[in-house]
């Protein structure tokens, strides 16, 4: 349809018509419809005399397709043609700046509504302040609010959910709920979308009480929570350990059943230690009509195994791959691998794994990291190794889970040639070294006797940020005799401090560091003395 209608526009001259801006309008609205906006913005140059629609259907479009400088240059066509655009079109336009991130621009765009003498409505507000918020610049977003109220706004729920969202994103979430109160002594109430923000940024914060709280409190504030809403506190709930909240908190569930609440009530029963629960929910959810997905077959394969019905979960999962429902799924097959060897069955796991790379199966980087962890358990070391390289070449880039578990595998297997080579790679694949990594190489380096290059390991890690492990505690303590005499009172108060800190620290940083890779890396070509040299110029 969109062809013959720009087969009669280029016919209309022929016939003797000018087309006017109503048909011209037209044309540009296909063009950028059917994508081919450096033809509408050429034609939109050839209008000779454009209307204010003509402009507005070209900003919402090229706002669509993120063209900032097809924006700009638009703006400023309209006030050539002495038009001056309305609240609706600064809107279209400050939606896009703040979703891009172009703040700067949109408090151009701001000064521009007030030259032009537009005011910004309630909407074009919230939109600033949602925008600065999401980039963490909350403290701005504030001064926004004030300088909004002056100018004679009231803010309404949207707007102080977008302030009290980015203060929760920011880790403030103090701040979050004194602007709450002020909210709700300003006469505004929140609504379903502020209180979902609210549970999901307390129950994050692990405030779990909290959060449990603000949701059963809806009941007597007359609002229903939605699937969204239990979604949230049902993940919260399996995180919580908090068992005995259950009854209460599903007696509080008074929503209609979809799909994606179906699939997090198995997940939910399953995570919850209900195992067998999760399983007969399914058969009910089966039953109503709605059709399993990806989601659905993998949260009932791990209750089929966390049941202890490994047979069962075996010939699910095959059902599954006949039907090809769910065979490009690369999240069906990592549940029953990684179910498969929790359970001690690691044989069945390879082979079921092995069977579904070779079947071409999807299988991403976390299906080969489980499979790669079954063996190194197994001491399975040439296998886990094979494993890893047959990754790669399938073109999956390891990521730091990886690393860190074929590190610790490495450190098993007591193999620092292989823990080194695994460093390089990680440096040139700019994946950082992190805690875990960092103790699992202390853990090498003591298995293999080379203390003295662990305690300068242990140093560095301080100094970066890291935070060793209460194993590699217990290591650097009974392996402070096997130091030189004169070294052994400088660990030992080090290690002393900060073993003290732990007790009052909860923080886990992972600041990275290349440097540090490839100075470990080179572990399995020096000498003792050589280690400790290079490793000392770190901590200085």
């Amino acid at each position: 349809m969109y062809r013959l209608a720009l087969e009669a526009f280029g016919e209309m001259e022929n016939y003797g018509y000018a087309p006017n801006a109503f048909a011209r309008n037209a044309v540009l609205d296909i063009l950028f419809r059917t994508g081919r906006a450096g033809e509408a913005m050429e034609f939109l140059r050839s209008t000779r005399s454009p209307n204010f629609l003509t402009f507005n259907i070209a900003i919402r479009y090229l706002c669509g397709l993120k063209d900032y400088a097809g924006v700009r240059d638009v703006l400023r066509s309209v006030r050539g043609f002495g038009f001056r655009p309305n609240v609706g079109t600064f809107l279209v336009v400050m939606d896009f700046l703040c979703k891009t991130g172009r703040l700067k621009e949109s408090l151009q765009v701001l000064g521009f509504m007030v030259v032009v003498g537009e005011r910004p409505s309630v909407e074009i507000w919230t939109v600033l302040i949602d925008g600065f918020g999401r980039l963490g610049r909350v403290d701005f977003a504030v001064e926004l609010l004030e300088r909004m109220v002056e100018c004679g706004s009231r803010p309404n729920v949207v707007t102080y959910t977008s302030l009290i969202k980015g203060f929760i994103e920011a880790g403030k979430l103090d701040r979050a709920l004194d602007i709450l109160d002020v909210m709700i002594s300003n006469g505004c109430e929140p609504d379903l979308v502020l209180y979902n923000v609210l549970i999901d940024g307390l129950c994050k914060a692990r405030r779990y009480s909290d959060g449990f709280r603000v949701f059963l409190s809806l009941k007597e504030k007359n609002v229903k929570p939605d699937s969204y809403t239990v979604s949230i506190v049902l993940s919260a709930f399996c995180s919580s350990g908090k068992i005995t909240l259950f009854p209460e908190l599903v007696s509080g569930i008074n929503v209609p059943l979809d799909l994606v609440m179906c699939n997090t009530l198995v997940n939910v029963f399953c995570k919850a230690g209900f195992p067998s629960m999760a399983v007969k929910f399914y058969d009910v959810m089966v039953d109503m009509g709605f059709t399993p997905d990806c989601y659905s077959y993998a949260g009932l394969l791990e209750s089929l195994l966390r049941s202890g019905r490994i047979d069962e979960a075996i010939k699910v999962y095959r059902g599954i791959l006949v039907s090809g429902s769910c065979c490009t799924d690369a999240h069906v097959h990592t549940v029953m691998v990684d179910g498969l060897i929790k359970r001690g069955e690691l044989h069945r796991a390879i082979k079921m794994f092995r069977n579904a790379v070779l079947e071409k199966y999807h299988v991403d980087v976390a299906s080969f990291t489980v499979a790669i962890h079954g063996l190194f358990k197994c001491r399975r070391f040439e296998e886990a190794y094979s494993l890893f390289n047959q990754m790669k070449q399938e073109g999956l880039n390891p990521n730091n889970y990886t690393y860190n578990v074929m590190l610790n595998g490495s450190r098993i297997a007591k193999d620092v040639s292989a823990a080194a080579e695994l460093l390089k790679d990680m440096d040139n694949e700019g994946v950082d070294l992190d805690s875990i990594s960092s103790n699992a190489i202390v853990g090498l380096l003591f298995r293999t006797r080379r203390v003295h290059s662990a305690f300068h390991v242990f140093m560095a890690m301080l100094n970066l940020g890291f935070k060793p492990s209460e194993a590699s505690c217990v290591l650097l303590y009974n392996g402070l005799h096997l130091l030189p005499v004169e070294d052994q009172e400088d660990f030992h108060v080090m290690l002393r401090s900060y073993t003290d800190s732990i007790y009052k620290e909860s923080v886990d940083p992972s600041l990275p560091d290349s440097v540090v890779c490839r100075l470990i890396s080179s572990a399995s070509s020096m000498s003792e003395s050589e280690e400790d040299s290079q490793l000392l110029q770190i901590c200085l």
